[in-house]
């Protein structure tokens, strides 16, 4: 998750989500970034990134 906190907001029929940019992760920002950099800029192929990324967020899980 990027953000730890999220605000609903309803306006009749309409339900609208509104982050709490003060609760945002930036490890998980981090591994977001490096994903898109490692399947765009690399062109590395998506399983491979999707594992880097698996391991990663195991690793700053654990690490938490």
């Amino acid at each position: 998750m990027l953000f730890g906190e999220v605000n609903e907001i309803q306006m009749g029929l309409v339900r609208l989500y509104s982050p709490d940019w003060i609760s945002i992760d930036w490890r998980a920002v981090a591994l977001a970034l490096l994903s898109c950099l490692l399947t765009f800029g690399s062109n590395w192929s998506v399983l491979r990134v999707l594992g880097i990324a698996a391991l990663g967020g195991l690793v700053l899980g654990l690490a938490s």
